[in-house]
């Protein structure tokens, strides 16, 4: 019994002197963890977005107002600064990682300009944004692809923003095709593809005396086991 107990009291001892203290400290947002270098890169699916590369591009805003939606890739926390951009709502979603860019009609007969820097660790991506003079000629279409079936849903539309009130459009002689305006929106309906080959069209927004973004509309063929779908340019 007392070489037992001296054994307990021999390893009891061995333990308490083994103890160490841990500490953890929380990382400063921004900080890269050693040895991992930070990546950044921004595109956009909205047509006013042009990339020059991964890292800088630019923005032209209608003089109507519009969004326009950054997505944001990198392995970091990222952040957005502003220079002259008090024309523009900006908005930073950090559970999307994306950075919304808003703005409302041009009341000033001058070009609005910003420039809106964004940061993740070492790299940097730059966006120049612009938005048109008040009274510029313009047209755009809320949609210019469209993706249509060969038989089934026959239908799309699609908005129409102008600074010309009494804006047209053109179309080429198309008859399996009818366009139909009323007020701002413009609704197709397709006639069924019954043949084996795809059917392709386009048709142009004017304002003005000028042409504006050019609405595609490519069809597909039916198949006699399952119609497929379309993609359109």
């Amino acid at each position: 019994m007392k070489k037992l107990y001296a054994l307990t009291a021999l390893l009891l001892g061995m333990m308490g002197c083994s103890e160490e203290t841990i500490t953890y400290t929380n990382p400063v947002p921004g900080d890269e963890p050693s040895g991992i270098a930070a990546e950044l890169g921004i595109s956009s699916k909205n047509t006013w977005f042009a990339a020059e590369d991964e890292r800088n591009a630019s923005i032209g805003f209608k003089s109507l107002g519009g969004e326009v939606v950054v997505d944001i890739q990198t392995n970091t926390t990222w952040k957005y600064d502003a220079v002259n951009a008090g024309w523009l709502t900006i908005e930073k979603d950090d559970v999307a990682d994306q950075l919304v860019l808003n703005c409302e009609g041009n009341k000033v007969e001058e070009q609005q300009q910003a420039t809106i820097t964004i940061t993740a660790g070492d790299k940097t991506a730059t966006i120049s944004a612009t938005q048109n003079a008040y009274g510029t000629l313009e047209i755009a279409a809320s949609k210019n692809n469209f993706q249509i079936p060969a038989v089934g849903e026959l239908t799309a539309e699609f908005e129409v923003q102008s600074t010309d009130e009494d804006w047209i459009f053109e179309t080429k002689d198309c008859p399996w095709l009818l366009l139909e305006q009323q007020g701002d929106k413009v609704t197709m309906t397709l006639d069924p593809n019954e043949e084996i080959e795809d059917r392709e069209t386009t048709f142009v927004l004017i304002a003005g005396e000028g042409g504006g973004e050019i609405p595609s509309l490519k069809r597909s063929a039916s198949r006699r086991t399952a119609p497929s779908t379309s993609t359109f340019r």
